[in-house]
């Protein structure tokens, strides 16, 4: 190809871009309203030919998107779709009895008219039912709750209720942990392993405080029994004090599991622990913000102390012994990643400072938008 003959095409291409191009996308947008505008009268003309239809079809659509959509408080829901029933009631009844017409205005109370807003109301109570429903379940889902026996002295069993012949899941606390330390020893599989593990840690903390003639008391496994049962006040001078326990969960892991071992087999924590596995069935994060104890009977089962008893953190809530619903922020919100499974716990702490209480429950939990979920029923007996 000659010189010549590539400016001659270079400079048809740049009459084509600059000249041409332009006059095409003007000539398809002019296109474009024009379809657009006749696609306005058609539907225009589609609405006077047959009203009940378009407004149905538009009415259904837009129940449709509702239902699927991601807005995740049912109130907000309900209330979109009562907005939606009056509009759509509302142009129905001023096309049948005040709209205008090209064709001479009919008889509003003509049966067929009648049959028609029939129609339309049925379907409406059937929309109705499936929005009302829809409480978005699939948010998040409590995918186990259980009692955290690695943290407090109770078990679990299958049992009468406290107040009624119905059988509960139930939650009671250890008692032959109580035995165990009325005696000086512990309750478990390993015996009085968790003594023995305890008293190097009690002998590092009393040379840390210059008292070392305090070992004489409890450098034998049977001494420490006597110090435990015997000698109460020498006993809280040895032993790590809450504060202490509380900085070694995260300054001493191991030295923290081997007081909370103690604590749980052989003095026995009366406070229960409860850990919840919520499973986030989003594609997004959320947060968990509240637990609401729905209680529906209270009882008392009379009996003592077990001993000293040390708290193990978690979210700690204060629970009253009566009837009726106790609601609780979780502070800080617990946070699950979406498509995650995460534990929490709380802590159940009662508010009447007596013994042998019990509870039947239901706990709700609540995500920060104010879906929830429910546990099954349940009792939870306290120490006697």
């Amino acid at each position: 190809m000659s010189r010549k003959n590539a400016k001659s095409d270079q400079s048809a291409e740049l009459f084509v871009k600059a000249k041409l191009f332009p006059i095409i996308v003007i000539v398809e947008f002019i296109a474009l309203v024009l379809s657009f505008n006749h696609n306005i009268l058609s539907l225009k003309q589609s609405f006077y030919n047959n009203p009940y239809l378009v407004l149905t079809i538009v009415f259904v659509s837009a129940s449709t998107f509702l239902y699927y959509s991601r807005l995740r408080k049912k109130i907000v829901k309900i209330f979109l779709f009562i907005a939606f029933c009056l509009i759509f009631a509302g142009s129905v009844c001023y096309h049948i009895w005040g709209g205008p017409s090209p064709a001479p205005k009919p008889d509003p109370w003509r049966p067929s008219h009648l049959w028609h807003l029939g129609s339309l109301l049925l379907l409406v109570l059937l929309l109705m039912v499936p929005i009302a429903r829809a409480d978005t379940k699939d948010v998040f889902k409590i995918a186990g709750f259980y009692i955290d026996d690695k943290r407090c002295s109770y078990y679990e069993d299958f049992e009468e209720g406290c107040v009624d012949s119905q059988k509960y899941r139930t939650f009671r606390y250890n008692q032959d942990v109580r035995y165990a330390f009325d005696r000086g020893e512990c309750n478990g599989v390993t015996g009085n392993q968790p003594i023995t593990n305890l008293i190097p840690l009690l002998k590092k903390r009393v040379e840390r405080l210059g008292r070392r003639d305090l070992e004489e008391y409890f450098n034998t496994q049977e001494k420490f029994s006597r110090l435990m049962t015997q000698k109460g006040d020498l006993f809280k001078k040895i032993m790590f004090t809450d504060d202490e326990i509380d900085r070694m969960k995260s300054d001493d892991v191991i030295s923290y599991g081997i007081i909370k071992e103690w604590l749980v087999s052989c003095v026995g924590v009366i406070q229960p622990v409860l850990t919840f596995n919520i499973q986030n069935t989003t594609n997004q994060d959320i947060l968990i913000t509240r637990i609401v104890y729905d209680v529906s009977a209270v009882c008392e089962i009379k009996g003592g102390p077990s001993g000293p008893s040390y708290s193990l953190e978690t979210y700690n809530h204060v629970l009253k012994h009566s009837i009726g619903q106790q609601s609780f922020s979780l502070n800080p919100s617990f946070k699950i990643v979406k498509g995650d499974i995460s534990p929490f716990s709380v802590r159940l702490c009662p508010q009447e400072d007596e013994h042998g209480l019990g509870w039947v429950m239901k706990i709700k939990v609540y995500e920060a938008n104010g879906t929830f979920q429910t546990t099954e029923p349940f009792q939870v007996i306290m120490n006697k």
